[in-house]
């Protein structure tokens, strides 16, 4: 463990982070087969405060890791 001040070699994983993590389903349907899905929180980091619930409904698309993918 690096002493206060110093900088990990890596950064910390979602699991480190949040303390959790949820399984994998396997068995999710695909991108194509979801009409709609959801987020929900209270975000905190700038420019919100933490103190309101903002929701984002809209349609799955693919990970794409080249831009040249276009997303959807």
């Amino acid at each position: 463990m690096p002493a206060e001040g110093e900088r990990t070699p890596y950064p910390k994983s979602l699991e480190e982070t949040a303390g959790a993590a949820l399984d994998v389903d396997f068995s999710a349907p695909s991108a194509t087969e979801v009409a709609s899905m959801g987020a929900w929180g209270y975000p905190s980091a700038p420019p919100y405060d933490g103190l309101r619930m903002f929701k984002c409904l809209d349609r799955p698309g693919r990970l794409a890791l080249s831009p040249s993918h276009g997303g959807r």
